[in-house]
């Protein structure tokens, strides 16, 4: 071999060893960011389970969330980019039943005429309407709507409008425009939005969707961002993607199967036309369904590629547009199509140690569209991507900088994304970068799972939605239902077992319930039994106390009694909605300062053991047992006692004791938690509740049970600790006359009727109603009263 030869050799291995260790060192970079596989699995996981729980909650409601937080890629705790909004895509007129033009052109004349025969037997269930498709852009549709049928949204009548040089023959079209789906769009206060804290909120429209920004009045600091948009759905698949189906895929990517599992998904129709269009009001955008399937079953490496071309688009290129419609020419739906085209057409070694080849084929393929100015939509590629805010010039201008990352591939490392993670790791060392990715799963775990606990146990109460009024047969099997759909959910459980103990709660009161009205029916008693037997060994104050009551009424007052014990000799603090995410962030720092402590090899196996819990499923993996505190805080504690109010409803009257059962009966009508616009659930008025502090909840059924046991001296112990509370420290929902109502009754339970009195009118003069029941003790100690000076009357004489 010639001496030219073997130094040509020996460079190439060197070039090809160095592309190697700098794909390798981009992959740890991105890993310790929060996108790692195993991150991104997790986060998707528990996106798509907590969104299948809210939908068997939640009746009629076909909300569809796509964008990195659906997928799974809104990066970890040391990643300092752009934080991703929420995108939710909200399908409405239910009622209108959209029908392809084209579809119906195929058909033969026989069978357009037997369907047009038939669509009067469907207009008494949907309004009929038809889908054109606009030639001149493609994946835009018109849809005509029925000019003999008004439409009004919010009562505003919507003016239906025509198409400007009509190709289809329609004598005097009317068309659906477009901005009536703004309308739609419910401007739900940012409680709705899983936001606790005074908030403002701001509208913009921003394409097919308006765009809610929270601010926090505090700081005025934007706290979160969601895209609504209102789609209509349609039951097709457009004919201008069905070249997509049939084309030949040069890698083989995506196969057949996952084809076909696109394809069913069909569309939805984004309210919003193109940008180049003289008929853009009333044009409705195609939106292919199945492109969550499509980003799904793209490799890691792949969707590696797409996030770096995210951060370069939002660090670097968006930056250069100095006008706002110039900010969606390279959007990320622009990217996440290239990427598309990349895994069908580049026949690539997608492997992480040719991350950085695959990365740069990625940008040679953006700037050979940009150099066109035509970058096809992946489904339908006679829509350009780009439209005529791509100037020459501007196109020019991005293909500078993305040649300029091309050839020094790792500037992206110092792009203001990794800004944290440079800092926290030495300048991207690899020891400490792969300490940070176990560090990053265990946060987020950790993040994930304190915020539902709060959402989901105070915040939004959506497990209470399937109640009826009283208890019923058909009411429980609701939750059993929901119950047995949890347990056999197709997809990746995550935090299950919150889930279930509540639903166990739930059916167990219920029925518990339904028994004492119907004590006659024995295995009704079995059933509650059966299933408040499950929640137990639950960790939570608001569980428990649930199932003291049962023990309580069926006179188990010891058993009562060993349960109340446990809770209130814990300190316990309902954090005020203000201060939630305080509380989370602190937690967090905690545990961060716990882990920073943390060998890679115990890290590794903490972020293991971490994992197993949320997915529900058994530890084997030999945690050093000096961690095992860190595991239980994360099962139970979370460094933060999370103690939450108590619910009871109205349907469980019969499972409590008295002077709850009193309070249930006089819950006032403004006493509404749900917004009637937001969920197709009964009033709330016609299902009430009461909420009680857990701390309140306990010593209630601690003086309930020893008073009954005839433990005078205990009896009296915990009625001085309930005097001794303040509204202030025992009430939650700013509910004072149920906090006054519960220490008169026990006072006057006591025969210390001049306490009770003092109680009484406190809870008078704070909601002065008959529906208070206040009101009905103050009778009752009158009553008492009276008696003694007749007995005092009739013995003095």
């Amino acid at each position: 071999m010639s001496l030219s030869l073997t130094i040509a050799l020996l460079l190439e291995y060197s070039e090809d060893s160095s592309v190697k260790t700098k794909s390798l060192l981009l992959k740890s970079v991105l890993d310790s960011a929060g996108f790692s596989p195993t991150e991104i699995k997790f986060n998707r996981n528990c996106h798509d389970f907590h969104d299948f729980v809210d939908n068997q909650l939640i009746d009629d409601v076909d909300t569809i969330y796509v964008g990195s937080r659906a997928e799974g890629i809104a990066g970890g705790l040391y990643y300092s980019g752009e934080q991703s909004d929420i995108d939710a895509i909200l399908t409405f007129f239910q009622e209108c039943k959209v029908y392809d033009n084209d579809s119906l052109n195929m058909l033969s004349e026989k069978e357009q005429q037997d369907f047009l025969e038939n669509i009067p037997k469907e207009i008494e269930e949907h309004l009929i309407s038809f889908a054109l498709h606009d030639r001149e852009f493609p994946g835009y549709m018109m849809i005509v709507w029925p000019p003999s049928v008004p439409l009004y949204i919010n009562n505003e009548k919507i003016e239906l409008k025509t198409w400007l040089d009509c190709p289809y023959g329609i004598v005097r079209p009317s068309f659906l425009p477009n901005e009536c789906a703004y309308k739609l769009v419910r401007q739900q206060l940012a409680e709705d939005l899983n936001i606790t804290k005074d908030i403002t909120n701001k509208f913009e429209q921003n394409g097919p969707a308006l765009t809610e920004k929270c601010f926090d009045n505090d700081s005025n600091s934007q706290t979160l961002v969601s895209d609504n948009v209102a789609c209509l759905g349609y039951d097709y698949w457009p004919s201008c993607a069905n070249n997509w189906i049939n084309r030949s895929k040069d890698t083989g990517w995506p196969t057949e199967q996952i084809i076909e599992q696109v394809v069913a998904e069909k569309c939805l129709l984004a309210p919003v036309g193109h940008f180049n269009s003289s008929n853009k009001t009333i044009q409705w955008r195609l939106s292919m369904r199945g492109e969550n399937v499509l980003f799904g079953v793209l490799n890691n490496v792949q969707k590696y590629c797409y996030i770096m071309l995210k951060i370069v688009m939002k660090d670097r290129i968006r930056p250069l547009f100095y006008r706002d419609n110039e900010n969606d020419i390279l959007s990320s739906y622009c990217l996440k199509n290239l990427i598309f085209w990349c895994a069908e057409k580049e026949k690539l070694n997608w492997t992480y140690s040719n991350l950085i080849g695959c990365l740069q084929t990625c940008i040679q393929k953006l700037i050979k569209f940009l150099k066109e100015r035509y970058l096809p939509h992946y489904f339908i590629e006679e829509r350009n991507l780009f439209n005529s805010n791509l100037t020459p010039t501007l196109s020019t201008s991005l293909q500078v900088v993305l040649h300029d990352f091309k050839d020094n591939i790792m500037d992206i490392l110092y792009l203001k994304s990794f800004e944290t993670l440079q800092e926290f790791s030495g300048n991207f060392c690899p020891e400490l970068l792969e300490k940070a990715s176990e560090r990053s799963v265990i946060l987020q775990c950790w993040d994930d799972k304190i915020k539902r606990l709060y959402l989901d146990f105070t915040t939004f109460q959506l497990f209470w939605l399937k109640y009826d009024r009283y208890p019923s047969l058909e009411s429980i099997q609701k939750y059993k239902d929901i119950l047995n759909k949890i347990e056999n959910y197709k997809g990746t459980t995550v935090f299950k077992n919150e889930y279930t103990v509540l639903i166990n709660s739930i059916i167990g009161m219920l029925s518990y319930s339904l028994y004492r009205q119907i004590p006659q029916q024995k295995q009704i008693l079995d059933e509650a039994i059966k299933y408040l037997d499950l929640t137990k060994k639950s960790p939570r104050s608001c569980i428990l106390l649930r199932l003291a009551n049962f023990f309580f009424m069926e006179r188990k007052f010891e058993s009562a009694i060993d349960v109340c014990s446990d809770i209130s000799s814990q300190i316990i603090d309902i954090t005020p909605p203000k201060r939630v995410w305080d509380k989370v962030n602190q937690s967090q720092v905690y545990l961060l300062t716990l882990l920073l402590s943390m060998k890679t090899k115990s890290l590794r196996k903490l972020k293991e053991a971490i994992l197993a819990t949320c997915y529900s499923k058994e530890i084997r993996n030999g945690l050093p047992l000096e961690y095992y505190y860190i595991l239980d805080e994360f099962k139970n504690g979370m460094f933060m006692q999370p103690h939450f109010k108590v619910t009871y409803m109205t349907a469980e009257m019969w499972a409590v004791p008295d002077v709850i059962k009193y309070e249930l009966l006089s819950v006032p009508e403004k006493l509404k938690t749900f917004y009637e616009d937001r969920f197709p659930c009964p009033k709330y008025d016609d299902v009430p509740s009461i909420r009680l502090h857990p701390l309140l909840n306990c010593y209630l059924l601690q003086y309930l049970c020893y008073e009954a046991l005839g433990r005078r001296k205990l009896c009296h112990e915990v009625l001085t600790k309930i005097n001794y509370l303040t509204a202030k420290e025992a009430t939650v929902d700013k509910n004072c006359v149920l906090f006054y109502n519960i220490v008169a009754y026990c006072n006057k339970k006591s025969g210390y009727y001049r306490k009770a009195t003092k109680y009484i009118l406190r809870s008078l003069k704070t909601k002065p109603s008959r529906r208070n029941a206040a009101f009905g003790y103050l009778k009752s100690i009158i009553h008492q009263s009276l008696t003694l000076v007749r007995e005092w009357n009739i013995s003095s004489n």
